[in-house]
């Protein structure tokens, strides 16, 4: 697990310090991280990541005495240059402070270390995770809606309007001009608008689940692309396809075009007999939630995204 250049071993008081994890400590470590959010499944999962190939990307620090372990928290480097972090379940006024601290030196760590930005998603009532949040310098951006709907016989209107080019068949120059083209007045996630590389912005898609160049589709009108739908298969369902983005030229927004790459996602999910089809959205982006309600899909979750920035610049401006 990797530690920042210039890191160097903070005090809290006289009896707490904020220092990253040493490997002798992992489980007991995670064991705080954890808490009684789920430890089965969650706890096995996170010191697979630690001990793996992957543990380079993992940055696990805790704030502990000589006796205890008071939070911990850790961040994970995403390909395309983005961060996430957990952290351990405050537990009153006292831990909120105490977490407070990690957090802000934890996330410091990370994005010296190349990250544009860190998220943490967070549940909607959890108010003291969210003290914590902003008061170690990140900003609330979304409150994300995860939907899902099954696929089983899903079959798209024939249009001879659109034709059907998928990435394996373009080119990434192609798709990030039209995915730039795509965020001009987007409702989805603003605050994130041109924190990063267009080339970080497609990896980050690219690892968003199971890579599948097949039905990264760039709809188009007499040769003109008129959008994109990114589909992959999620990493924790065998059986489930996810739309990991969907966008419109501005020029061609309005004549159902958005619509009718839902509808291609679903039949080429169901040629491939996958069950569901699942995907995340912005709640303030009105128009995407209801296209996507008014073609079955369901809510079963939200989460809020809170954002801290590299440079400490606040989300403004995927």
């Amino acid at each position: 697990m990797p530690i920042a250049p210039g890191w160097r071993k903070r005090t809290i008081s006289a009896m707490l310090r904020i220092e990253p994890v040493r490997p002798r400590d992992l489980e007991r470590a995670v064991a705080v991280l954890v808490g009684d959010r789920d430890p089965a499944g969650r706890t096995a999962g996170f010191l697979t990541l630690l001990s793996g190939p992957e543990a380079s990307r993992c940055n696990l620090w805790w704030v502990r005495s000589l006796r205890r372990a008071a939070a911990a928290a850790m961040t994970v480097r995403n390909p395309g240059q983005s961060a996430s972090v957990f952290h351990s379940p405050p537990r009153g006024a006292a831990t909120v402070k105490i977490l407070t601290r990690l957090l802000r030196e934890l996330t410091q760590a990370t994005l010296q270390g190349g990250a544009a930005f860190v998220q943490a998603l967070l549940r909607p009532d959890a108010q003291a995770d969210a003290q914590a949040y902003l008061q170690a310098g990140y900003e609330f951006i979304a409150n994300l809606i995860y939907l899902r709907r099954g696929v089983a016989g899903a079959a798209e209107e024939e249009s001879g309007e659109l034709t059907w080019t998928v990435l394996r068949e373009s080119s990434e120059e192609e798709l990030a001009r039209v995915i730039a083209d795509t965020y001009v007045d987007s409702l989805d996630c603003p605050g994130l608008l041109g924190v990063r590389r267009m080339e970080d912005v497609i990896a980050g898609h690219k690892s968003n689940g199971i890579l599948r160049p097949d039905a990264w589709f760039l709809p188009s009108v007499k040769g003109q692309t008129v959008g994109c739908v990114l589909v992959n298969d999620s990493a924790g369902r065998n059986d489930e396809s996810e739309i990991v983005y969907l966008g419109v030229r501005p020029a061609w927004r309005g004549r159902g075009f958005g619509r009718a790459m839902v509808r291609h996602a679903l039949a080429h999910a169901a040629g491939r007999r996958r069950g569901q089809m699942c995907l995340a959205v912005d709640a303030a982006n009105t128009p995407a939630v209801r296209l996507y309600r008014s073609e079955g899909f369901r809510e079963v979750d939200r989460k809020d995204v809170y954002v801290r920035l590299s440079g400490g610049g606040m989300a403004g401006g995927n």
